[in-house]
Formats: C-alpha cells, structure tokens, sequence
C-alpha cells in the first residue's frame, strides 16, 4: 500500500464517521483533530511507554 492508497482511505473512513455523528469537517476541526493524535502520540503514559515517579 502506498501513501496516496493510505491517504484516500483515511479520507474514505474521516468522511463517514463525520457524515454519521453530524461532524462538520471545516478547517477548525481538522486543527482540533490533529492536535488530539498528536497528544495521543506524544503523551508519556501511553501503553508500554509509563514514566516512572521520580525517586523509584
């Protein structure tokens, strides 16, 4: 699979889970979306990734 095949369906499933809960995809969405995955990606207690409490 190559990026514009990855692209096209992350579009494909976006378009439908926004058509079903009444999302409107304008530019402010969109910001808001990426700025959640980049926080989900970035957080330091993600599975397999926890941060040990100073001092242990």
């Amino acid at each position: 699979m190559d990026l514009h095949q990855l692209t096209d369906e992350v579009e494909a499933v976006s378009r439908r889970y926004a058509t079903r809960h009444g999302i409107d995809r304008s530019g402010t969405w969109f910001l808001l979306k990426l700025q959640e995955e980049v926080g989900e990606l970035t957080h330091p207690d993600r599975e397999g990734q926890r941060v040990a409490p100073a001092g242990s």
